[in-house]
Order: structure tokens, then sequence, then C-alpha cells
């Protein structure tokens, strides 16, 4: 009977615990889902990549119904020479099921504005660039850049730029499948098209674009510069 007696403690303290757990998340869900607690969780993410990186990241204005549906109305990266890239517009609809299986699945990802308004500070010589390794690669349904401006400090010349795609993880690669449309949204001067998938378990890179504008420029090239 003691034992008996202690295993039912034992279990109705348990049950307590995981009752608490469940309440204190319910809670946590229900603040988030308020204006303060979405400006707190703005503020949190903020100073959490300025005080841990050589960045300094301000986003103000998040919505919607969390972490299914997030729309930010601005983020700002600064680095030690000032600004750097700017975001405006940016909306996430994800999938919760497969966040549940704790993969990131992007069902849209829309950005009305995207500034770049110069190159990264150096931090070594000049070296082959490498292509960034993430632990989990989010997949992408449908990805859309309205704008992405380009100051005339990245490219020695300003340039616009529209970018529609999808970003694919493949299992067991550490880059995914990408496939990226490019145009100028207010006029004809650039059209490209640019994916890089895997044949026969081989990384293969494609592009195709005429441009009149930024490739010759960086390529010292006379325009129009055409791939085919």
């Amino acid at each position: 009977m003691p034992n008996t007696a202690r295993i039912r403690l034992w279990l109705r303290r348990v049950l307590w615990g995981f009752a608490g757990a469940l309440l204190l998340l319910g809670v946590a869900v229900i603040v988030l889902e308020t204006p303060p607690g979405k400006a707190g969780l703005a503020a949190l993410i903020s100073r959490l990549v300025t005080n841990h990186t050589a960045y300094q990241l301000d986003i103000r204005g998040i919505s919607g119904l969390l972490p299914a549906h997030i729309h930010i109305d601005t983020i700002e990266v600064d680095d030690s020479r000032g600004d750097f890239i700017d975001i405006n517009g940016l909306e996430l609809r994800l999938s919760l099921r497969q966040l549940l299986r704790g993969r990131i699945q992007l069902r849209q990802a829309d950005v009305d504005q995207l500034t770049v308004w110069r190159r990264p500070v150096p931090k070594r010589k000049w070296r082959i660039p490498r292509i960034p390794s993430l632990p989990v690669w989010p997949k992408i349904e449908t990805l859309r850049v309205g704008r992405l401006v380009l100051k005339e400090e990245v490219a020695g010349r300003k340039a616009i730029l529209s970018i529609n795609g999808t970003v694919l993880p493949v299992d067991g690669r550490a880059f995914p499948e990408v496939s990226l449309d490019i145009s100028a949204p207010d006029n004809d001067a650039t059209r490209a098209t640019l994916s890089f998938n895997y044949q026969e378990n081989l990384p293969q890179l494609l592009f195709r674009g005429y441009d009149e504008v930024l490739l010759p420029e960086l390529l010292d090239a006379p325009p129009p510069f055409a791939v085919e």
C-alpha cells in the first residue's frame, strides 16, 4: 500500500506539472498574439542579434497570427559603417504541420522592398566566396521580392530588380535547389533565369540572361550582356 500511495502521489505531481506547463504555454501564446507581446518579441530578437553579432538589428511592426502568418513592417540591419540592409513589408506564411515536425516550410515569402545600401565590411583579405551552410534550409514554395534596390555603392551604379522563385531543400545536401526569375520591374533592361539543382547526384548551375545595366558595369563589358 505505501508503494501504491507513493506512485499515486508522483502521478498526481506529474499530471499537475504537465497541466501547469500547458497553461504557461497557452498564456505565452496568448501574450504573443497581443500588440505588446509582439513588440516585446521584436525587441528581444533585435537585442539578441545586436549583442551577439557584428550587426545591429531593428525590427518594427510585427503583426499577424503567429507563427502561421507573420507580417513585419520594417527590418533594418546596420554594421560598423552604418546602413547595410533594409527590408520593408515582409510577409511569411508557414505550414504549421511541418513546423510541428521540426521543419520550416514557407508557403509564401513576400518582400515589398529589399534595399542593399553597400557591400558588407570585409573581415579578411579577399578569398573565394563560400556558400553559407545552414543547419536547416527552409523550404520556400513561393518567393517574391517586389523591388530589390541595389545602391550605387554595391555595384557601381544603382539597379532595381524583381525576383520570383522557389527554394527546395534536398536531403543529404548542404545547399538547396534554387530557381529564380530576375527582371527589372520598371523596364525590360534585365531578364534572367538562375537555377541550381542536382542531376545524377552532381550539382548543376544554369544561368540565362540579358542585362543592359548591372552586369556590364560589374564585368566592365559593353552593354547589353547576354548569356544563352
